[in-house]
Protein backbone atom coordinates (compact mmCIF):
# COMPACT_ATOMS: atom_id res chain seq x y z
CA UNK A 1 0.00 0.00 0.00
CA UNK A 2 0.98 3.07 -0.52
CA UNK A 3 0.67 6.21 2.30
CA UNK A 4 1.61 9.71 1.93
CA UNK A 5 3.56 11.05 4.69
CA UNK A 6 4.34 14.65 5.60
CA UNK A 7 6.73 16.27 7.88
CA UNK A 8 6.73 19.27 9.74
CA UNK A 9 8.90 20.88 12.74
CA UNK A 10 7.52 21.85 15.68
CA UNK A 11 9.58 23.51 18.60
CA UNK A 12 12.75 22.53 19.96
CA UNK A 13 13.50 20.71 16.34
CA UNK A 14 10.52 18.50 17.29
CA UNK A 15 9.58 15.77 14.23
CA UNK A 16 5.44 15.67 13.73
CA UNK A 17 4.02 12.43 11.82
CA UNK A 18 6.10 10.21 9.85
CA UNK A 19 8.30 10.89 7.05
CA UNK A 20 9.58 8.68 4.23
CA UNK A 21 12.19 6.28 4.99
CA UNK A 22 14.54 7.74 2.67
CA UNK A 23 14.76 11.88 2.76
CA UNK A 24 16.42 12.73 -0.70
CA UNK A 25 17.36 16.22 -2.30
CA UNK A 26 17.38 16.08 -5.81
CA UNK A 27 19.54 17.97 -8.58
CA UNK A 28 18.43 17.88 -12.38
CA UNK A 29 18.85 19.21 -15.69
CA UNK A 30 15.93 20.47 -16.90
CA UNK A 31 14.25 21.15 -19.74
CA UNK A 32 11.26 22.70 -20.67
CA UNK A 33 10.17 22.11 -16.84
CA UNK A 34 10.46 18.33 -17.43
CA UNK A 35 12.61 16.39 -14.93
CA UNK A 36 15.27 14.39 -16.82
CA UNK A 37 15.90 12.09 -13.72
CA UNK A 38 13.34 8.93 -12.11
CA UNK A 39 13.32 6.38 -9.92
CA UNK A 40 13.00 3.40 -8.78
CA UNK A 41 12.16 2.11 -5.27
CA UNK A 42 12.37 -1.23 -4.50
CA UNK A 43 11.42 -2.68 -0.61
CA UNK A 44 12.26 -5.83 -0.15
CA UNK A 45 10.61 -8.09 2.57
CA UNK A 46 12.40 -11.37 3.01
CA UNK A 47 12.31 -13.92 6.08
CA UNK A 48 15.46 -12.95 8.03
CA UNK A 49 16.72 -15.22 10.69
CA UNK A 50 15.76 -13.93 14.29
CA UNK A 51 17.03 -14.74 18.09
CA UNK A 52 13.31 -16.78 17.89
CA UNK A 53 14.02 -18.34 14.85
CA UNK A 54 14.59 -22.12 15.87
CA UNK A 55 18.15 -23.41 14.38
CA UNK A 56 16.33 -26.31 12.57
CA UNK A 57 14.03 -23.68 10.33
CA UNK A 58 17.53 -21.77 9.53
CA UNK A 59 18.05 -23.91 6.27
CA UNK A 60 14.48 -23.17 5.27
CA UNK A 61 14.71 -19.60 5.75
CA UNK A 62 17.57 -18.89 3.60
CA UNK A 63 16.27 -21.18 0.74
CA UNK A 64 13.12 -19.26 1.12
CA UNK A 65 15.51 -15.92 0.96
CA UNK A 66 17.88 -16.89 -2.06
CA UNK A 67 14.74 -17.38 -3.75
CA UNK A 68 13.24 -14.35 -3.48
CA UNK A 69 16.24 -12.95 -4.58
CA UNK A 70 16.46 -14.59 -7.33
CA UNK A 71 12.95 -14.07 -8.06
CA UNK A 72 13.70 -10.17 -7.57
CA UNK A 73 16.70 -10.13 -9.75
CA UNK A 74 14.57 -11.67 -12.60
CA UNK A 75 11.74 -9.09 -12.12
CA UNK A 76 11.30 -6.55 -10.08
CA UNK A 77 15.47 -5.24 -10.59
CA UNK A 78 14.81 -6.26 -14.43
CA UNK A 79 11.73 -3.62 -14.86
CA UNK A 80 13.42 -0.97 -12.74
CA UNK A 81 16.36 -0.99 -14.89
CA UNK A 82 14.16 -0.75 -18.16
CA UNK A 83 11.92 2.29 -16.71
CA UNK A 84 14.13 4.06 -14.05
CA UNK A 85 17.55 6.37 -14.31
CA UNK A 86 18.46 5.43 -10.71
CA UNK A 87 17.69 2.44 -8.82
CA UNK A 88 16.89 2.60 -4.42
CA UNK A 89 16.34 -1.00 -2.74
CA UNK A 90 15.45 -1.55 0.78
CA UNK A 91 16.07 -5.13 2.12
CA UNK A 92 14.50 -5.79 5.21
CA UNK A 93 17.83 -7.96 6.46
CA UNK A 94 20.50 -7.90 9.20
CA UNK A 95 20.36 -8.94 12.93
CA UNK A 96 18.14 -6.98 15.90
CA UNK A 97 19.88 -4.52 18.10
CA UNK A 98 23.21 -5.23 16.46
CA UNK A 99 25.58 -1.74 16.10
CA UNK A 100 27.77 -3.60 12.81
CA UNK A 101 26.81 -5.27 9.68
CA UNK A 102 26.60 -8.55 9.79
CA UNK A 103 28.15 -11.03 6.80
CA UNK A 104 25.01 -11.88 5.71
CA UNK A 105 24.20 -8.22 4.78
CA UNK A 106 27.42 -7.39 3.36
CA UNK A 107 27.22 -10.42 0.49
CA UNK A 108 23.48 -9.24 0.04
CA UNK A 109 24.61 -5.98 -0.35
CA UNK A 110 27.32 -6.65 -2.92
CA UNK A 111 24.61 -9.39 -4.92
CA UNK A 112 21.75 -6.11 -4.73
CA UNK A 113 24.87 -3.58 -6.05
CA UNK A 114 25.43 -6.35 -8.86
CA UNK A 115 22.25 -6.29 -10.04
CA UNK A 116 21.77 -2.69 -10.72
CA UNK A 117 20.98 -1.25 -7.56
CA UNK A 118 22.37 2.37 -7.33
CA UNK A 119 21.78 2.94 -3.41
CA UNK A 120 20.81 0.45 -0.80
CA UNK A 121 18.89 1.64 2.56
CA UNK A 122 18.69 -1.39 4.83
CA UNK A 123 15.80 -1.42 7.69
CA UNK A 124 15.22 -4.48 10.60
CA UNK A 125 17.85 -4.61 13.14
CA UNK A 126 16.01 -1.44 15.30
CA UNK A 127 19.61 0.24 15.34
CA UNK A 128 21.44 2.49 13.31
CA UNK A 129 24.63 0.62 11.58
CA UNK A 130 27.34 1.38 9.62
CA UNK A 131 27.20 3.80 5.99
CA UNK A 132 29.98 2.44 3.39
CA UNK A 133 30.54 2.74 -0.04
CA UNK A 134 31.09 -0.68 -1.89
CA UNK A 135 32.62 -1.66 -5.49
CA UNK A 136 29.70 -3.57 -7.92
CA UNK A 137 30.70 -6.15 -9.99
CA UNK A 138 31.03 -3.34 -13.21
CA UNK A 139 32.99 -1.15 -11.19
CA UNK A 140 30.14 1.15 -10.49
CA UNK A 141 30.45 2.50 -6.36
CA UNK A 142 27.09 1.82 -4.50
CA UNK A 143 26.36 3.62 -1.39
CA UNK A 144 25.31 1.25 1.37
CA UNK A 145 22.75 2.32 4.68
CA UNK A 146 22.76 -0.72 6.41
CA UNK A 147 20.28 0.28 8.97
CA UNK A 148 18.88 3.69 9.83
CA UNK A 149 17.19 2.09 13.08
CA UNK A 150 14.02 3.26 14.70
CA UNK A 151 12.64 6.54 13.16
CA UNK A 152 10.40 6.61 16.75
CA UNK A 153 10.59 3.95 19.60
CA UNK A 154 8.47 2.54 22.03
CA UNK A 155 10.30 -0.71 22.97
CA UNK A 156 9.47 -2.59 26.61
CA UNK A 157 12.84 -3.94 26.35
CA UNK A 158 15.63 -3.47 29.52
CA UNK A 159 18.61 -3.54 29.93
CA UNK A 160 22.28 -2.42 28.86
CA UNK A 161 22.03 -1.75 24.94
CA UNK A 162 18.26 -1.14 25.14
CA UNK A 163 18.81 2.27 24.98
CA UNK A 164 20.90 2.14 21.44
CA UNK A 165 17.17 1.25 20.37
CA UNK A 166 15.77 4.85 21.08
CA UNK A 167 18.76 6.44 18.20
CA UNK A 168 18.02 5.91 14.47
CA UNK A 169 18.72 8.33 11.74
CA UNK A 170 17.33 9.50 8.33
CA UNK A 171 19.64 9.58 5.24
CA UNK A 172 20.72 12.57 3.26
CA UNK A 173 21.15 11.77 -0.09
CA UNK A 174 22.17 14.25 -3.09
CA UNK A 175 21.38 12.75 -6.94
CA UNK A 176 22.55 14.77 -9.60
CA UNK A 177 23.11 14.82 -13.10
CA UNK A 178 26.71 14.29 -15.10
CA UNK A 179 26.96 15.48 -18.30
CA UNK A 180 26.09 12.70 -20.18
CA UNK A 181 22.92 12.56 -18.06
CA UNK A 182 23.79 10.01 -16.34
CA UNK A 183 22.70 10.18 -12.26
CA UNK A 184 25.36 9.80 -9.22
CA UNK A 185 25.61 10.60 -5.78
CA UNK A 186 27.04 14.01 -5.58
CA UNK A 187 26.85 14.29 -1.45
CA UNK A 188 25.29 12.22 1.35
CA UNK A 189 25.12 12.31 4.90
CA UNK A 190 23.07 11.26 8.03
CA UNK A 191 20.62 13.34 10.04
CA UNK A 192 21.10 11.08 13.53
CA UNK A 193 17.63 10.77 15.08
CA UNK A 194 16.62 10.36 18.92
CA UNK A 195 12.79 9.08 20.31
CA UNK A 196 12.01 11.32 23.52
CA UNK A 197 9.24 8.76 25.64
CA UNK A 198 7.60 10.24 29.14
CA UNK A 199 4.62 9.35 30.62
CA UNK A 200 1.12 9.91 29.14
CA UNK A 201 -1.10 9.13 25.55
CA UNK A 202 0.38 10.88 22.79
CA UNK A 203 4.44 11.52 24.95
CA UNK A 204 6.44 9.87 22.05
CA UNK A 205 8.04 12.12 20.39
CA UNK A 206 11.14 12.24 17.58
CA UNK A 207 13.92 15.21 17.86
CA UNK A 208 16.60 15.53 15.98
CA UNK A 209 19.46 14.56 17.95
CA UNK A 210 21.07 17.88 17.66
CA UNK A 211 18.16 19.94 19.02
CA UNK A 212 17.88 17.00 22.14
CA UNK A 213 19.08 18.19 25.43
CA UNK A 214 20.31 16.28 28.55
CA UNK A 215 17.55 18.24 30.24
CA UNK A 216 15.09 16.10 28.14
CA UNK A 217 17.61 12.98 28.33
CA UNK A 218 16.71 12.97 32.26
CA UNK A 219 12.84 12.88 31.35
CA UNK A 220 12.91 9.64 29.14
CA UNK A 221 11.50 6.91 30.28
CA UNK A 222 14.30 4.87 28.96
CA UNK A 223 16.31 5.77 31.76
CA UNK A 224 14.34 3.20 33.89
CA UNK A 225 15.06 0.73 31.32
CA UNK A 226 18.40 1.60 30.93
CA UNK A 227 20.20 3.66 33.32
CA UNK A 228 22.89 4.40 30.21
CA UNK A 229 20.63 6.66 28.10
CA UNK A 230 21.82 9.78 28.18
CA UNK A 231 22.86 12.89 25.75
CA UNK A 232 25.99 11.82 25.54
CA UNK A 233 25.15 8.40 25.22
CA UNK A 234 23.14 8.92 22.15
CA UNK A 235 26.25 10.96 20.25
CA UNK A 236 28.55 8.30 21.37
CA UNK A 237 26.72 5.65 19.38
CA UNK A 238 26.48 8.00 16.57
CA UNK A 239 30.05 8.57 16.06
CA UNK A 240 30.79 4.75 16.77
CA UNK A 241 28.24 3.74 14.16
CA UNK A 242 28.09 6.82 11.54
CA UNK A 243 32.43 8.19 12.14
CA UNK A 244 33.11 11.04 10.55
CA UNK A 245 29.85 11.64 8.42
CA UNK A 246 28.13 12.16 12.30
CA UNK A 247 28.73 16.41 12.94
CA UNK A 248 27.93 16.82 16.29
Amino acid sequence: TRRKKQISKGQGGRLRNLPPILCMSRKTKMILGIILLSIALLVCLYPVISNFTAVKYQSIVQTRYEKAVSNMDDTELQKAKEAADFIVVCPHWGTEYKLQESKDQQQKAQFLADQGADLIIGTHPHVIEPVIWIQSASGKEVLVYYSLGNFINATSGTGQGTAARMVGAMAQVTIEMDEQNRPYISSYGVEPLVTHNVSGTGQITTYRLKDYTEEFAVQNEMRKQDPSFSLSYCQSICREVFGDLYQQ
